[in-house]
């Protein structure tokens, strides 16, 4: 979830910072502001109103350097509107450098907690939650009293998508609902899929697919237990019924760019077929957005309740977990509806994950490739649907 509750709220913060860098600039430079900055300015306005990310950052860095040397309120709200461009582009670790500087220069509360949220979003892309959740925090705690009760909402419902418990602390607990963007019922339950990994009944998925939960459950009935829950690595482990039948099984090497992959999963509960559906592609890159290593990106096409799959090789074994698609609401920031990018957390992760719980997974060597029709058929006995409800 790259672009969450700020994308908004930095809309709104962008236009304020231009307006503040309007305002320094004719209180305090009026005599020297050329038509050349004044034009910048005007455009900066213009592009950021028209999600021209592109331009935004060229006009940004031109007003930075021929505009705002020498006034640090000016170069603050150029930096801003750098990073923020930058962010929006997808260059999430240059906008996280542009954000450290503007926070240094520290002309005022409003431009720090400004650049905070260009500093959280970056780090969102960079799926460094940990960080992304005490940038937050500070941004909560900087906050005044008065006047900023629509922005305190935001930032709280970002952190309550990360810690319900912490954005509780903080006075306004969503419970996550915001990342649902829906009020929990006595009926409302959530769908993903999950993959058994021991023969006693151990079986990993997403830590987002139960993470409003209290109770668990496979499609068929059997009662789950969560076990353990890992946020930043997205992974969770629940336990069920000892399984008499076949356990996935790990390669032991990561992916590999351009090898072929088969997708197993239960998307769209209710929708498509109750049986599972399989999906092919190939790994399209060893990284996530942002560069970060704890993703890779793939083809395969999936949907909601795909998340916590496996990704599967062309031998059956598992190399990675699914975990989140690229949405079409990107569009807006980069002008082009996005085919097929989708994403999931190596096997690495998941055995650093797994590692941690004290549990030792099934590996397997080498052997003859298989046909996709073969891969499902054998996923299908070890993939499961997983259900859960915010309600014991």
């Amino acid at each position: 979830m790259v672009f969450r509750h700020l994308v908004a709220l930095l809309g709104v913060a962008c236009l304020l910072a231009i307006v503040s860098t309007a305002q320094a600039a004719s209180s305090s430079a009026v005599d020297t502001e050329t038509a050349q900055c004044r034009d910048l300015r005007d455009a900066i306005e213009r592009e950021q109103k028209t999600h021209d990310w592109n331009r935004l950052l060229a006009d940004g860095r031109s007003f930075q350097q021929s505009c705002a040397v020498g006034n640090d309120i000016l170069l603050s709200g150029a930096l801003f509107t750098v990073g923020l461009a930058q962010s929006r582009l997808g260059h999430f670790a240059d906008a996280l450098t542009t954000a450290k500087q503007c926070e240094a220069i520290n002309t005022s509360a409003a431009f720090t907690i400004d650049c905070r949220m260009v500093e959280a979003e970056a780090l969102d892309g960079l799926g460094r939650t940990a960080d992304e959740k005490q940038v937050l925090i500070s941004i909560l705690d900087a906050l005044p009293a008065k006047g900023s009760a629509k922005i305190r909402k935001a930032v709280t419902a970002e952190l309550a998508a990360i810690d319900p418990e912490e954005a509780k602390a903080h006075g306004k607990s969503s419970r996550g609902r915001a990342k649902r963007n829906r009020e929990d019922t006595p009926d409302t339950k959530y769908f993903g899929t999950g993959f058994v990994v021991t023969g006693d009944g151990q079986i990993v998925t997403n830590f987002h697919v139960v993470a409003e939960c209290s109770t668990y459950w496979t499609s068929d009935g059997r009662k789950l237990s969560l076990l353990r829950g890992d946020k930043t690595r997205d992974l969770a482990l629940l336990k069920g019924a000892a399984s008499t039948g076949p356990i996935a099984a790990l390669r032991g090497v990561g992916p590999k760019v351009g090898e072929s992959i088969v997708v197993f999963g239960f998307p769209l509960a209710g929708i498509l077929a109750a049986s599972g559906t399989v999906t092919t592609g190939i790994v399209s890159a060893d990284a996530g957005l942002g560069h970060t290593a704890t993703r890779f990106q793939i083809s395969a096409p999936i949907q909601p309740g795909n998340s916590g799959g496996p990704v599967l090789d062309a031998e059956g074994r598992v190399i990675g977990v699914v975990v989140s698609k690229l949405g079409d609401s990107i569009a807006k920031y980069t002008g082009q509806i996005p085919q097929n990018v989708n994403f999931a957390i190596p096997e690495g992760e998941l055995l650093g994950f797994l590692k941690e719980a004290g549990v030792t997974p099934q590996f397997r060597g080498e052997g003859p490739k298989q046909e996709v029709s073969d891969i499902a058929q054998g996923a299908r006995s070890f993939v499961t649907q997983i259900v859960c409800s915010p309600h014991a």
